[in-house]
């Protein structure tokens, strides 16, 4: 019985990449960098390409090493699990940001104009008030 042929070492370097992107882009997520996060997408869209190659071109017949391949696999669905959650939060804080600017930006409800630091009004104009707070 010979024995049957290692997978192609490309398709484990590919895909520990790929779950190497994710885990970098997971930690900048959960620190709500989202510059960080964003400036990622070009190498994990290049690296979910160099998987699609390597997968399409490992043959049906080829041996495969599990316990490597089983490794990877773990820790590629933890970080795109991982991905996925740190995501929707992600979505969800930029949602109440963005409400809380709409909000800001409405009207008084009753017309009475915000009263600024010295007490003025702005000149008998309705204004909103506005506060931002932006952590980088």
């Amino acid at each position: 019985m010979t024995p049957a042929p290692k997978p192609d070492p490309a398709i484990l370097t590919a895909l520990a990449a790929l779950a190497e992107i994710l885990e970098e882009e997971n930690l900048a997520l959960s620190r709500s960098d989202f510059r960080a996060s964003g400036d990622l997408a070009a190498r994990k869209r290049a690296a979910i390409g160099t998987v699609e190659v390597c997968a399409s071109e490992v043959s049906a017949k080829a041996g495969r090493d599990h316990a490597r391949f089983a490794g990877v696999r773990r820790r590629l669905d933890r970080a795109i699990d991982q991905n996925r959650m740190l995501l929707q939060q992600a979505i969800g804080t930029q949602q109440r940001v963005i409400s809380t600017i709409v909000q800001a930006l409405e009207p008084c409800p009753d017309g009475t104009p915000y009263r600024g630091r010295s007490g003025s009004t702005g000149y008998g104009r309705a204004t909103t008030p506005m506060a931002l707070a932006v952590r980088a």
